[in-house]
Order: structure tokens, then sequence, then C-alpha cells
């Protein structure tokens, strides 16, 4: 299904319940951080979502004025964030924070549309910028599957040590 077409079933919130553990260990939900309203989010959210959906991985992004708690609560319970860094916002520096703390590095993936201005919040960080949303499409797609294979190299390194 293209991307532009693409409506996730709860466009804020498509995490499952915490108590849905099938027993498997794989990587089930991605947080998204991203403004709403500015030039090209939703789209670009839409994009990122259709790519989770055929990953098979849930996407919940945090909901517009969801404040501290809904951003703790959305980082601690997902396995990777995205976080379009395309746009300034006051709340960006305390969502990297959160993001640093309560998610592996590896599982972190910045993004900013071409052209965006490079804001000092991100400085030593690398950000991959995307131009159009076949771009997105590909970038979010390749950055997905690498974590997910980090998570399982993870995994199986954590098996063999026990």
């Amino acid at each position: 299904m293209p991307e532009q077409d693409y409506e996730p079933d709860e466009f804020e919130d498509g995490a499952e319940d915490e108590g849905d553990d099938d027993g498997d260990d794989s990587p089930s939900t991605v947080f998204v951080l991203m403004p709403f309203g500015k030039d090209g989010a939703e789209e670009a959210f839409r994009v990122i979502a259709g790519v989770c959906d055929r990953l098979e991985l849930d996407t919940q992004r945090l909901p517009k004025g969801g404040g501290q708690q809904a951003l703790y609560e959305g980082m601690e319970t997902s396995d990777f964030a995205i976080i379009d860094v395309s746009h300034k916002r006051p709340s960006l520096a305390e969502e990297l924070n959160v993001a640093d703390h309560e998610i592996h590095p590896s599982f972190i993936l910045l993004i900013a549309r071409t052209g965006s201005a490079r804001l000092p919040e991100l400085e030593n960080r690398t950000v991959h910028n995307y131009a159009d949303p076949g771009d997105l499409r590909a970038l979010i797609e390749r950055n997905l599957n690498t974590m997910i294979d980090a998570w399982h190299e993870a995994d199986d390194e954590e098996e063999e040590e026990e």
C-alpha cells in the first residue's frame, strides 16, 4: 500500500499492551518524535508508519501536547526511536536526553529533511537527511533493518553468555 494512503489504526499510539507478550523477544515498537503541523511532518509520519507496518513494528507517536510523562512512557515502552529534527521545537533537547537514557544509541535514528538547519542540540550526533518521501522510505527501511539485525545479534550474545 503506498505510504500516502497509509493511515495507522491508532495514529498516535499503535503500541500493543505490555501484557501481550507472546514470548518472542523481537523488537515490536518504534517511538516517533516529530512536530505536528509543520511542513511535511504528517506525510513523513505516514511514510515511517508504513515502513514500520511492513516490518511488523508498531508505531507510537508522542501525542500533540503530550508532555513529559507521555515522553517517558513512550520511550520506556519502545524498542527503537525515530526523532525528526527538521524543525526547532522547545522540547527537542529533552526528547534527545530521554532517548539517550531510555534507548540504546544503536536504536535511535535522527532524521531531517534535506536543507534543514543544523540545530545546536545535535552537536556530535549523526543526522540522516532525506529529500522526499521515497528517500525517507528507503532511509527508514534500511536503518530499521539494521537496528533489527543489531537487536537480534545482541540477543544471541546474551544467550551465549548464559
